[in-house]
C-alpha cells in the first residue's frame, strides 16, 4: 500500500515522512483526469530573506494555476452551481491551491510549482479537490478578541456586536425575513428558502424549518458561551482562501479582496453580484496569538484581478510574504479572516510580526523503519500539548497587566508555533513551572477544579451576558409548533401516490436515522443544517467537530440527492409507460401530485411522531410550484406570532386588567407583571436588585417616545379618557388638583414607596386648561412653550427645554417620575407631526398606520382628537398590547445607553442600570425573556397563562459543579469561621438560589469550596458575586446596594 501511495524514501526525517503519507488520506472528491502532458511546472516567486537562515522567502508557497477549460471541466464534474475562482487540490504527490488564470492558453492545463510538490507519485493522474472558494461567514474567537482589545479596539464594540448577533439570531425564530436570511447564510442546506417564503409558506411555524432555525440558534449561543464566537455581518467580514498575485500589480501592504453576495439575496439570483472592497482591511489567520498576527492592509481595486472572487490576493513582492507574517502561514489552503468593519480596525500601525523558524528538520540516523513510524505516532499522541499551551496563553493574556505583550505570553506564543509544526518537524515544547497559571478567568469555566476570578476584560463581560441566555433557552424545544398540514400543499389527487410515498418515506427515515445514530446527533435539524451542538462523545471522543460536520454534510447531501433522483426517475418511468412523457400539462400535474403526497404522508397526524420532517423537502422546488398555484385562503400566515399569542390571551380575557382593554395600559400591566415575577420590580428583600414603579414608568415613557408611534387621530386616546380610581391608586397615584382659586396642581409621583414620594408644584401658567377637571385627564393640555416633558410631542429631538416658571432645581421634568396618564398621553399626536414607519414590502412591520379623515373642528388638542372612552375597543390602526410588549422587550435590548441611575432618590436597589449587566438587570432579563419566547413561543415566560397541554416547564433547579474561592481577607476569614450560616443566608437572599453549601479546605492557603442549587442564572449570579473583591465588605454590612451602585467598587 505504501508503495502505491508514492515514493517517500527521499524524505530523511520520520516526522516529515509521516506527514507526507498522511497527505494521501485527505478527505477529497475525485474530479478530473489530468494527463502528464497537461501539466506544466513553473518557478516559484521568491524575494526578501529570512533574518536567521538568509534563505529567500517563497511568496507563491503552495499556490499554482489552472486554465479556464480545466476549471470548467472541474465545475461540470463536481456539479458546482457557482464557479469558484480557486480550489484546494491533491495531485500525484502535490498539494496546495490552484487559482484560475484567464491569461493562460485556452486549453486544459495545470500549472504546478516546486513548493507544491511534496513527493513523487505515478499511481494516480486524477485531480482531487479538497475544498473550493466560496462565500464564507466569519466569527470572532477568544484569541482574536483578546488581541484586538489589547491593540486598542474598545470593549463596547464587541459587546455591541454580540448583542446584535443575539438579536439577529433570535429574531430569525419569529420573523420570516430574518429566518430566510439566517438559513441562507448559516445552514449548509441548499433549499429555496426565499422562494418558499415568497410563495406564502411560513418557515417559522413549520416543524422542519423551525428545527433548522433552532439548530443554527443553539449552535450560535453555545459558540458564544464556550468559544465567544461572535458572528460578524456578512457584508463586513468574510473567511477567504489566500492566493498570490501573478500580475505583479500589488505592492507590499496591498491586497485585492472581492466578495460575492451571500444569504437570501444570493440564493434568488442566478449569479450573485460581486463587490470589490477598497480601503483598510483587517486580516489574520487562526490561530492568532502574537500581537503581530493581526495586520492591517490596504485593499485596492485592480481590474486585472476581477476574475478572482471570494479569495484574498496577496502581493508577490516585498521584503516578506504577508501570509508568513501572520502565524507563519502559507498559501497551500489556509483560510484568512478578512474584516472591513470600521469599528474593528485597531488604531496605530501594525505590530512587529514574529519570526518563525524555516530550518529543515534534521535527518534520521540510518534508514527509517516501521518501528520508527510507530514510535513517532506514539510520541505525537503523548506530546499533543497545544490545548494546554493555548489555555495558559489565554489565562495569562487576561490577568497579566501587559497582556499579550507580557514576557510569558510572547514565550508561550512561540512555543505554540513550535508545537503546531510537530507533525512535520518532530519538535515540541512544554510549559515551565512559572508559565503554569494558578488562577483562571471565569469565562474559561475551570472553577470546579481551579481557582477562578472574575475577568474584567471584554471576554468576561461577553461571557457573563451569553451564559444566562443559554441557561434560559437550553432546555426549551419547539413543542408549540403546529405540525399540521399546510392546506396550500394539498393537491387534489395526491392519494394515487400515497402508498409509494409511504414506502419512500420509510426508506428515507431509516437512512437518516442511521446517520443520526452513527454520530449520536440529537435532532434532524442539527444534521440537516450541519450545525451539530449535541453529539455522542462515546462515538466521537477523538473526532474533530468540524470534520464530523463536514462528513455529516456530505452524507445528508448524498441522501437528499439520491432521494430526489428516485422521485424524478419514478415519475419519468410512469409517464413513459403510459405514453405521456411529452404531455407537459400532465407531467406537471402528476409531479405536483407526487410532491404533495410526499408532504401529506410526512405531516399526517395519523403517522407516529418520529420528529423527522425533512423527507418532502428533497423536492422543495416542486413544492414551491404547488404553493404558487394555491389560493391565498389556503395559506397560513402570521406576521407576528408572538404578538398574536399575547393578543389572543387578552381577547379571551386571560389577562384581566382593571380599567378596560386599552392597549397601552394592557401592555404596561403585562410588563409590570413580568418584572414582578422576575423579582425586578420592587424589593421583596433588602438588597435584592429592583426598580420602583416610578422608574419603570420612566422606562415605559422612553420606550413609547422612541417608537415614533403614528396612527389615525380618531383612534387616539383623548382628554376624555379618565383613569379608573383603582388604577390611579395602584399605578400612578395622580393627586387631585387644588381649588380654582389657588390655581396650582400638586402631582404625587408614581413610586409607591414612601421614601420615593415627592411632590412637585406645577404653576397654573403651565396648565392652560386650569381646572380640576383637566388634571386627572389623559392628554390634559400643557403649554408647549412652558413644558416639554413627558406630555410633549415625541417626534422631536427628545431634548427637554427649560421652563422659565420652574425653579432652577426643577428645570428637567425627568427628575420626577411621570404618571401612567402622561406616559400614554405623550405617545398620542397627529401622524403629520411624526415620522412614518418604513413601508418597505420586504419588512415585517409590527403594524402600519392607515389614512383617515381629518379631525373635526373643535376636537383638536395639540393634534390629538377626542377619542372613545377607555372601555371602547381599540382601533385597528393602533398597535396592539402584544405588539407593544414584544417591542418593549426588543427596545430594552437595543437601547443600550440606558440611564445609569434611574431613580433620583436612590430607592431602586443597585441604582437602576448601573453595575455589571447582571442577570437581574432589565436588559439581561429582557434578553432572556425575549429569547425564551422566541424559542418556545410560550407566553408563560411573560407570566401569562398557557395551555397546560402545551406548557413547557421553566428550567429545573439543578446543582452545579463547586467553585473554589480563595480567602485573603482576615476579617472575612473570621466571619466565615464564626458565622458561616449567616453568610449562607445572605448569599441565598441576594441571588435567589435555593441552597448554598460552603466547605473549608486548606491547600497551601485558605480557600472555600461553594456548591449551590438553583436555576442556572441564579447560580451564575452567585458565582460572579463570590468573585467580587468587595464581597467581604458587603457581607459585613449585610447589603449590596452601595457596592452595586459604584461600578467596580473595590475597597481594600
Amino acid at each position: 500500500i505504501r508503495d502505491w501511495m508514492g515514493r517517500f524514501d527521499g524524505i530523511p526525517n520520520v516526522a516529515k515522512r509521516m506527514a507526507r503519507m498522511g497527505q494521501c488520506f485527505s478527505s477529497t472528491e475525485q474530479a478530473v483526469l489530468v494527463r502528464k502532458h497537461e501539466v506544466r511546472m513553473v518557478p516559484d516567486m521568491e524575494g526578501g530573506a529570512h533574518p536567521v537562515s538568509r534563505k529567500p522567502y517563497v511568496f507563491s508557497d503552495g499556490v499554482g494555476m489552472m486554465s479556464v477549460p480545466l476549471a470548467q471541466e472541474v465545475y461540470k464534474v463536481m456539479k458546482l452551481k457557482d464557479q469558484p475562482s480557486a480550489i484546494q487540490i491533491r495531485y500525484a504527490g502535490a498539494k496546495g491551491m490552484l487559482c484560475v488564470n484567464p491569461e493562460l492558453p485556452n486549453q486544459k492545463l495545470l500549472y504546478l510549482r516546486p513548493s507544491m510538490q511534496k513527493f513523487p507519485c505515478t499511481s494516480s493522474d486524477y485531480l482531487e479537490v479538497v475544498k473550493v472558494s466560496a462565500p464564507r461567514s466569519v466569527t470572532l474567537n477568544r484569541p482574536l478578541i483578546t488581541i484586538l482589545e489589547q491593540l486598542g479596539v474598545p470593549a463596547d464594540v464587541f459587546i455591541r456586536l454580540q448583542d446584535d448577533m443575539i438579536l439577529e439570531f433570535t429574531d430569525a425564530l419569529v420573523c420570516e425575513r430574518n429566518a430566510v436570511e439566517m438559513l441562507s447564510s448559516w445552514a449548509k442546506l441548499a433549499l429555496p428558502f426565499q422562494d418558499l417564503t415568497r410563495a406564502g409558506f411560513q418557515l417559522t411555524l413549520d416543524p422542519f424549518f423551525r428545527s433548522l432555525l433552532l439548530a443554527v440558534y443553539r449552535n450560535a449561543v453555545a459558540g458564544l458561551r464556550y468559544k465567544t464566537r461572535i458572528a460578524l455581518p456578512v457584508d463586513r467580514a468574510r473567511n477567504m482562501l489566500g492566493v498570490v498575485d501573478t500580475t505583479g500589480v500589488l505592492r507590499y501592504g496591498q491586497v485585492f479582496v472581492q466578495c460575492s453576495e451571500m444569504g437570501a439575496r444570493a440564493s434568488q439570483q442566478g449569479h450573485p453580484k460581486c463587490r470589490v472592497i477598497t480601503g483598510q482591511v483587517l486580516v489574520t489567520k487562526c490561530p492568532c496569538l502574537h500581537p503581530g498576527d493581526v495586520r492591517k492592509f490596504t485593499a485596492i481595486d485592480e481590474p486585472r484581478l476581477h476574475h478572482v472572487v471570494d479569495c484574498i490576493v496577496f502581493p508577490g513582492q516585498g521584503h516578506r510574504p504577508h501570509p508568513d507574517e501572520m502565524a507563519g502561514s502559507d498559501l497551500d489552503g489556509d483560510e484568512y479572516i478578512v474584516i472591513w468593519e470600521p469599528s474593528l480596525l485597531f488604531p496605530g500601525h501594525n505590530k512587529q510580526p514574529m519570526n518563525f523558524s524555516d530550518r529543515n528538520p534534521e535527518p534520521e540516523r540510518g534508514e527509517i523503519t516501521i518501528n520508527d513510524m510507530i514510535q513517532f505516532l506514539c510520541n505525537y499522541i503523548k506530546n499533543d500539548s497545544i490545548g494546554i499551551l493555548s489555555n495558559a496563553h489565554l489565562a495569562w493574556a487576561d490577568q497579566e497587566e501587559e497582556g499579550i505583550y507580557s514576557r510569558r505570553c510572547l514565550a508561550i506564543a512561540e512555543k505554540i508555533s513550535i508545537c503546531l509544526d510537530f507533525a512535520k518537524s518532530g519538535r515540541t515544547a512544554y510549559l515551565r513551572r512559572e508559565e503554569r497559571p494558578m488562577f483562571y478567568p471565569d469565562f474559561m469555566e475551570k472553577g470546579s477544579h481551579k481557582i477562578s476570578y472574575r475577568s474584567d476584560r471584554v471576554l468576561g463581560l461577553l461571557y457573563r451576558t451569553c451564559r444566562s441566555l443559554e441557561a434560559a433557552v437550553g432546555s426549551l424545544g419547539h413543542r408549540h409548533v403546529d405540525a399540521g398540514r399546510c392546506l396550500a400543499l394539498d393537491v387534489p389527487g395526491w392519494q394515487r401516490y400515497e402508498s409509494a410515498a409511504l414506502a419512500a418515506l420509510a426508506d428515507y427515515n431509516t437512512r437518516l436515522r442511521r446517520i443520526l445514530n452513527q454520530y449520536g446527533i440529537a435532532s434532524e435539524g442539527e444534521a440537516m443544517a450541519c450545525m451539530v451542538s449535541t453529539y455522542d462523545t462515546y462515538h466521537n471522543a477523538q473526532s474533530d467537530k468540524l470534520n464530523m460536520e463536514d462528513l455529516v454534510e456530505k452524507m445528508t447531501k448524498f441522501l437528499t440527492e439520491t432521494t430526489r433522483e428516485v422521485f424524478f426517475s419514478e415519475l419519468l418511468t410512469e409517464l413513459k409507460e403510459e405514453g405521456l412523457e411529452d404531455d407537459e400539462e400532465e407531467r406537471t400535474r402528476r409531479k405536483m401530485q407526487k410532491a404533495s403526497a410526499w408532504y401529506m404522508v410526512t405531516y399526517s397526524p395519523d403517522r407516529p411522531n418520529t420528529g423527522l420532517f425533512s423527507f418532502p423537502w428533497c423536492v422543495a422546488d416542486v413544492l414551491v410550484e404547488v404553493l404558487r398555484r394555491a389560493t391565498p385562503e389556503q395559506k397560513r400566515w402570521c406576521p407576528d406570532v408572538l404578538s398574536k399569542k399575547i393578543d389572543d390571551l387578552i381577547e379571551n380575557n386571560a389577562v384581566p386588567v382593571e380599567g378596560g382593554n386599552d392597549a397601552f395600559r394592557m401592555a404596561y400591566a403585562i410588563i409590570e407583571r413580568w418584572l414582578r415575577g422576575e423579582t425586578l420590580l420592587g424589593q421583596s428583600a433588602d438588597g435584592k436588585p429592583g426598580l420602583c414603579k416610578g422608574c419603570l414608568l420612566k422606562v415605559y415613557d422612553d420606550f413609547l417616545s422612541s417608537q415614533k408611534l403614528s396612527w389615525s387621530p380618531s383612534s387616539a386616546r383623548g382628554k376624555d379618557m379618565q383613569l379608573h380610581e383603582a388604577e390611579i391608586t395602584e399605578v400612578s397615584k395622580v393627586a387631585e388638583g387644588k381649588s380654582e382659586g389657588q390655581g396650582n396642581f400638586t402631582g404625587v409621583l408614581a413610586c409607591t414607596k414612601q421614601e420615593c414620594l415627592v411632590e412637585r408644584q406645577l404653576p397654573e401658567t403651565c396648565i392652560p386648561g386650569g381646572g380640576p377637571g383637566d388634571v386627572g385627564a389623559i392628554g390634559g393640555n400643557l403649554d408647549a412653550k412652558c413644558y416639554d416633558g413627558p406630555l410633549a410631542q415625541i417626534g422631536q429631538d427628545g431634548d427637554y427645554k427649560s421652563c422659565p416658571t420652574f425653579p432652577k432645581t426643577q428645570q428637567n421634568p425627568r427628575e420626577a417620575s411621570p404618571s401612567l396618564n402622561s406616559v400614554i398621553s405623550s405617545s398620542m399626536q397627529d401622524p403629520n407631526e411624526k415620522e412614518s414607519l418604513d413601508a418597505n414590502e420586504d419588512a415585517d412591520p409590527i403594524w402600519k398606520p392607515k389614512s383617515s379623515a381629518a379631525p373635526k373642528d373643535g376636537d383638536k388638542n395639540r393634534g390629538v382628537e377626542v377619542a372613545p372612552k377607555l372601555n371602547s375597543p381599540p382601533s385597528k390602526d393602533e398597535p396592539s398590547a402584544g405588539t407593544l410588549v414584544v417591542r418593549f422587550l426588543r427596545w430594552c435590548l437595543e437601547h443600550l445607553e440606558l440611564p445609569k441611575e434611574l431613580c433620583p432618590h436612590n430607592v431602586c436597589s443597585g441604582g437602576g442600570y448601573e453595575g455589571h449587566r447582571q442577570t437581574h438587570r432589565l436588559p439581561m432579563v429582557a434578553l432572556r425573556t425575549y429569547s425564551s419566547l422566541a424559542v418556545s413561543l410560550d407566553p408563560c415566560h411573560l407570566g401569562l397563562p398557557c395551555d397546560p397541554t402545551l406548557h413547557e416547564p421553566h428550567q429545573e433547579v439543578t446543582e452545579r459543579d463547586p467553585v473554589r474561592i480563595p480567602i485573603a481577607n482576615p476579617a472575612f476569614h473570621r466571619k466565615l469561621k464564626e458565622n458561616i450560616d449567616e453568610v449562607r443566608e445572605l448569599l441565598k437572599r441576594w441571588t435567589g438560589v435555593q441552597d448554598v453549601h460552603i466547605q473549608w479546605q486548606e491547600d497551601g492557603g485558605s480557600y472555600i469550596v461553594v456548591t449551590s442549587m438553583g436555576r442556572d442564572w441564579q447560580i451564575w449570579y452567585l458565582e460572579e458575586l463570590l468573585m467580587q473583591c468587595w464581597l467581604p465588605q458587603a457581607i459585613d454590612k449585610g447589603s449590596l446596594d452601595e457596592f452595586l451602585v459604584v461600578k467596580g467598587a473595590c475597597q481594600q
